[in-house]
């Protein structure tokens, strides 16, 4: 029997953790940053990044 659980995110916006189980599988979606979180660590107003910045980045 599948079974869905929501472990994280679902009473705030982004940072969704969701675990699908089926017997012995599972699946989870680990969906982005939860932003209430993040607001306890970071103070400054956040901004979204241009899109040259983006492509600039190197991830190795």
């Amino acid at each position: 029997m599948m079974e869905t659980k929501i472990l994280s995110g679902s009473t705030s916006i982004g940072g969704n953790f969701i675990r699908i189980e089926d017997g012995d599988q599972t699946i989870i979606f680990d969906q982005g940053i939860r932003l209430d979180l993040m607001s306890r660590y970071y103070s400054r107003r956040r901004k979204r990044s241009s899109r040259k910045k983006i492509r600039g980045i190197d991830f190795g």
